[in-house]
């Protein structure tokens, strides 16, 4: 399901909500860098846990949730 929240701009960055049960799988599609950094964090897709996950050039990627 995609949801829109408001309108899209340069600054913009994407937000996957994802079941505990299925991080696994979505760490299995992510490039390294980003488990590394997923893992590192400690993150497990608990309910109200986020994490932010930064680009190389230290601006933000993407967020989980």
């Amino acid at each position: 399901m995609n949801l829109t929240f408001a309108d899209p701009t340069e600054d913009t960055i994407d937000l996957h909500v994802v079941a505990a049960q299925d991080l696994d799988a979505w760490l299995t599609s992510a490039d390294a860098p980003t488990r590394t950094w997923v893992e590192t964090c400690g993150f497990t897709a608990a309910k109200g846990q986020a994490v932010l996950i930064p680009a190389r050039d230290g601006t933000a990627s993407l967020a989980l949730a």
